[in-house]
């Protein structure tokens, strides 16, 4: 599709209704993109949230197994600071991990693109430019 637009923006000769047909099956094409990605980190926080339901589970059931004696020496503070701050810390990462598992063959699709379609000096400066974004 990309390079279809490319070659309507480089050919004056193609009609105008080209065009607008390329840009607004480009549009569909973005809207479908964005659905599906909201979708995936939907699907992300709902993984999150059933792993740190069963994490919670599981510390509510050694603190049932425990003794009275181990009871009175727990500060009930502890329990919570756990529970709220550490599962959170953990679950928090787990919603993005699907995406930054895909995001390497995402850029690569992206270089590929732009290679075909420019050529390899500028992909591989699209490619330094985004090593030096990410390490700043």
């Amino acid at each position: 599709m990309l390079i279809l637009m490319i070659a309507f923006i480089n050919d004056p000769a193609i009609e105008f209704e080209y065009g607008v047909a390329y840009v607004l099956v480009f549009a569909l094409l973005m809207t479908c993109n964005t659905l599906c990605r909201q979708q995936y980190i939907f699907n992300g926080y709902n993984t999150s949230i059933n792993i740190r339901k069963a994490l919670t589970g599981i510390l509510y059931n050694k603190i049932e197994r425990l003794t009275i004696k181990s009871l009175t020496e727990t500060d009930s503070g502890k329990v919570i600071s756990i529970i709220s701050g550490d599962l959170q810390g953990l679950t928090r990462p787990m919603c993005f991990i699907a995406i930054i598992l895909v995001a390497p063959l995402i850029n690569l699709t992206a270089y590929a693109i732009l290679w075909y379609t420019s050529g390899l000096e500028y992909a591989l400066i699209t490619l330094a430019w985004w090593v030096m974004m990410m390490i700043a």
